[in-house]
């Protein structure tokens, strides 16, 4: 099933002056505009492969009903950290792995976070 951007519809029933000014719009779309329609259709076309995904895990999980050890679907960079639920950033991993990382990630942050303030305390930075 394949999607198109939709133009927005103009009122017929505006005063002639808004109504071209629609029109003209409509004809001559601002950057913004363009910027809208390539958001939709790129969104459009990575949701089918988030769902292919998606899909994936649920099919290698199937495989393995009795596994205490499940596939999910991991953000690459998170999105509390500004990451973005598209394909790109998506991966399988296994929720042992997942867990893992979170928790090296934040023994990471928490060493940096020690190491800048060090540095600070000793004048190395400002």
């Amino acid at each position: 099933m394949t999607r198109r951007y939709r133009q927005r519809r103009i009122n017929p029933f505006l005063p002639t002056e808004e109504y071209n000014k629609a029109v003209e719009r409509r004809n001559n779309p601002t950057a913004k505009d363009k910027a809208r329609k390539a958001r939709y259709e790129a969104t459009v076309h990575t949701d089918m492969r988030i769902i292919a995904l998606y899909k994936e895990r649920d099919r290698l999980n199937a495989l393995e009903p009795m596994n205490l050890d499940p596939l999910e679907v991991d953000h690459i960079r998170p999105l509390c950290m500004g990451g973005q639920h598209v394909y790109e950033n998506l991966r399988l991993l296994r929720a042992s792995q997942n867990c893992n990382e979170s928790y090296r990630t934040e023994e990471r942050i928490r060493f940096l976070t020690m190491l800048v303030a060090l540095n600070r305390k000793q004048g190395y930075i400002s």
